[in-house]
């Protein structure tokens, strides 16, 4: 049984009792209020259990649930209202100047206004309550006394095993392909094998399976790119550079420079090509990609995966390859390679055999059967594996969505949560690591147990967690962040949970919008009309608001955008990347809840509006790649709760008692920064500072000696910086930090190996990248890295090192 509300309802109340939250209601004399709401809580939830059990047969009930998850929701809000006011007074005390003081007195932010307006939403919510409550005594609801439930606040989270090397009952499928793949040319034309089957059949799986192969080994490039989607001749092109070499550039080109890209890319040998996730083809536009791959005597292998017969027709010159259900046996052996590591020793007969009834259950389907093993992964307790063989799932759903549905009833309610929050991007979507764990940090979803843990720390084990029970798949790293997707039988059941809170919008959804829509994606907003259609200023409760897409199709609408400023005042998360925006509205100060704002990638602003320093809540300011903006901020400093910050500016120098008095920055990104020379000593003040990136910053030609002193400092990328050389400065011979992952990569100017940046690391680190430093010399190399040779080790592009002595991996 899902207990989605109940949960919802428990973490309500937990914060409502939480100390320190009632004094502050004390202060703001409000506590008479919330304790009404209180009581009428502690009613209702005894009896949220038996009605999720009834929903699915109680269309009335399932009513009853989505009004109170309504009025829940909008707790919330209130008493992150309250929280994010207390923190702007606050700040308002300690950096306002008198004259901002008056202004405030006289306006709707002063503390008597504010009292009062959160009372009138206060006895709102509590008429809403009594009605529910109310309606729980006519659906005779049973009570549940809280000492019966065995529902534990925070479920056991085993991490699950997958032996990515072994793959079970495709060895004929692979041999085919490799087979195909190893016939000599007969002439420079491309070579495309298909591999059809249905969703979750393993098509990616057994793609991957060819490709680290050793037999393949004799292309001289191997490239993957995911399609997810439909074929779109520039799309697909730009995928193909990034495989071969990731670069922001490729956006920026025209298409006849895309094809010169192409061309360099692909020759001086033979390649073999991955398109990943075909969902549509067009004749034309893959007849044009074919012709330029057989440009200039390229020649190469392409192996598409795709569920439809019609696109592997289109795309395809050689014998499809089609994949059906697997066999029993086949099943039985990923299944218990997936619970038990393959180890049979630990194989209890009645497990077993329960397993065997549990595999039966998923009809020859991979995924399903990988699912299920995984999410019993070490688990010998044979009753829980009986309470997935006789789970009520499977009479409901089909075979494949109920075992991914076991799945995700198998999670705590706050893994749930993050889960479910992953539809609200779009299909074949590459999720970054940092943005999600920032994403689920806005709406609060992450849940410590230990209040000196950073939220961050947890969020990345969430996000591991997910990946482990192979929710999200092919990952792969990059900088200092993972990026990975989500199969897309995953992706619906994510919409499904979701409960329409989730959408992205399209002509289609102009009219009969539902009010439980909290979350709100305009991925073409240039085609709804000049301002924000009527249905969606009805909607009161809006969290999430993004106009990004895939497709980096620029939005400038500054009048649409002001009014969804206007009427989505409790925004959490605020996505404007790749807009064409020449300003951002004065307004943007007023949303006092907003923890994410991006404008990353915007080539037409020139400055921010100083009122953006209002947003004391802010966790994640990302203004990188925005190429024209002057400077940044003056009272930078003010956004106090700033956690997570990418900057690009025209500044020769970062301003002082800016950025370096961010105290609890835990990421920094300074990116393409093309005039910037040097930053100040204070960023001293940086103690939390966990994870430092520069790049393309050609000018900047030295780092400040007081980095030395940022004691929390892990990780550290540097790369494209044409005149940086990374000398130690002569001031004190101490470093504080100790580094896990270290990366350079194209500099130049590098010389001499920068041994300040890893003297305390000898036990710390995990990740050397040297890449393309045509000038590092070898003298200067630690000598302690032969003995204590980190996880990874990495030398590319560096030719005065001696790659024999130093190449590990």
């Amino acid at each position: 049984m899902d207990e989605y509300f109940y949960e919802l309802a428990l973490s309500i109340l937990l914060k409502l009792s939480d100390r320190a939250f009632q004094e502050l209601l004390l202060a703001w004399r409000l506590e008479t209020d919330l304790a009404k709401i209180k009581q009428s809580l502690e009613d209702i939830k005894a009896a949220i259990l038996d009605a999720e059990t009834q929903r699915s047969q109680s269309a009335r009930i399932a009513l009853w649930l989505l009004r109170l998850k309504d009025v829940l929701y909008d707790i919330q809000d209130v008493v992150d209202e309250i929280e994010c006011e207390e923190l702007r007074s606050g700040t308002v005390k300690l950096y306002g100047s008198f004259t901002r003081k008056v202004r405030r007195f006289f306006s709707s932010a002063n503390p008597l206004a504010f009292r009062n307006r959160m009372g009138h939403k206060i006895k709102d919510i509590n008429t809403r309550l009594e009605r529910i409550h109310k309606q729980k005594s006519e659906y005779s609801l049973k009570e549940n006394n809280d000492n019966e439930l065995e529902i534990p606040s925070v479920r056991e989270m085993n991490h699950s095993y997958k032996d990515a090397t072994h793959v079970v009952g495709r060895n004929m499928e692979k041999d085919l392909v490799i087979e195909a793949l190893l016939k000599e040319f007969t002439d420079a034309y491309v070579s495309v094998i298909p591999i059809v089957g249905m969703g979750g059949m393993g098509k990616t799986t057994l793609a991957r399976f060819v490709y680290n192969d050793q037999r393949v080994a004799c292309f001289r490039k191997k490239l993957w790119v995911s399609v997810s989607g439909n074929f779109k001749f520039e799309e697909v092109m730009i995928k193909i550079l990034n495989s071969a070499s990731p670069s922001e550039r490729y956006k920026e080109m025209q298409p006849d420079q895309l094809r010169i890209a192409l061309d360099q890319a692909l020759s001086g040998g033979d390649y073999l090509l991955i398109l990943d996730d075909v969902w549509e083809a067009k004749r034309l536009e893959w007849q044009k990609l074919a012709e330029l791959l057989t440009r200039n005597g390229m020649r190469g292998r392409i192996i598409v995966t795709t569920r439809y017969k019609n696109v592997a027709s289109i795309m395809g010159n050689l014998p499809t390859v089609e994949l059906n259900h697997l066999a029993h046996e086949d099943c039985l052996s990923l299944f218990f390679n997936c619970a038990f590591k393959g180890e049979r020793e630990r194989q209890d007969r009645s497990l077993r055999d329960i397993g065997e009834e549990i595999v039966k259950k998923c009809f020859g389907v991979p995924l399903a059967v990988e699912t299920l093993g995984c999410m019993l992964y070490s688990n010998t307790n044979a009753a829980d594996w009986k309470s997935i063989r006789d789970s009520e799932i499977w009479k409901s759903d089909n075979q494949t969505t109920a075992s991914l549905r076991l799945s995700y009833e198998d999670l705590p309610y706050s893994l749930k949560k993050c889960f479910a929050s992953c539809s609200f991007f779009p299909k074949g979507y590459e999720y970054d690591s940092i943005e999600l764990v920032y994403f689920w940090m806005a709406h609060g979803f992450l849940e410590s147990q230990n209040e000196n843990e950073d939220l961050e720390n947890v969020g990345f084990q969430y996000f591991d967690r997910l990946c482990s029970k192979h929710l999200l798949h092919s990952c792969s790293r990059y900088d200092v962040s993972v990026k990975c997707k989500m199969h897309s039988l995953f992706h619906d059941l994510a919409l499904l949970v979701s409960q329409n809170e989730f959408l992205s919008v399209t002509q289609t959804h102009l009219s009969n919008i539902p009010n439980t829509v909290r979350h709100l994606c305009f991925p073409r907003p240039d085609s709804l009309g000049e301002d924000l259609p009527k249905p969606f200023q009805e909607l009161n409760g809006v969290r999430t608001l993004s106009f990004s897409n895939e497709r980096r199709v620029g939005f400038g609408n500054l009048k649409f955008i002001r009014t969804c400023l206007s009427k989505f005042q409790h925004l959490r998360f605020l996505d404007l990347s790749d807009s064409e925006i020449s300003e951002l509205p004065e307004r943007i100060g007023r949303l006092k809840q907003l923890r994410y704002l991006s404008l990353k990638s915007n080539d037409y602003i020139k400055r921010l509006p100083n009122s953006i320093c209002k947003l004391r809540s802010l966790e994640a300011l990302l203004i990188g790649r925005c190429k024209k903006l002057q400077k940044l901020p003056k009272d930078l400093k003010q956004m106090v709760s700033l956690r997570y910050l990418w900057i690009t500016t025209k500044q020769t120098s970062l301003p002082t008692d800016a950025v370096g008095s961010l105290k609890c920055l835990r990421v920094l990104f300074i990116t393409d920064c093309e005039n910037l020379e040097s930053w100040p000593e204070d960023i001293t003040g940086l103690k939390n500072l966990k994870t430092l990136v520069i790049r393309n910053c050609q000018q900047l030609d030295s780092l400040p000696e007081s980095m030395k002193f940022l004691p929390a400092l892990e990780s550290v990328v540097i790369t494209d910086c044409t005149r940086l050389k990374l000398e130690e400065g002569k001031g004190v011979c101490v470093t504080q930090f100790r580094l896990e992952n270290l990366q350079l990569v194209r500099l130049p100017s590098l010389v001499d190996f920068p041994q300040w940046l890893i003297r305390n690391s000898t036990s710390s680190l995990q990740v050397i990248k040297l890449m393309h430093c045509n000038n590092l010399k070898e003298d200067d190399f630690p000598d302690w890295l032969h003995d204590n040779i980190p996880l990874e080790l990495q030398i590319k592009g560096c030719p005065l090192l001696n790659l024999n002595n130093h190449h590990r991996q």
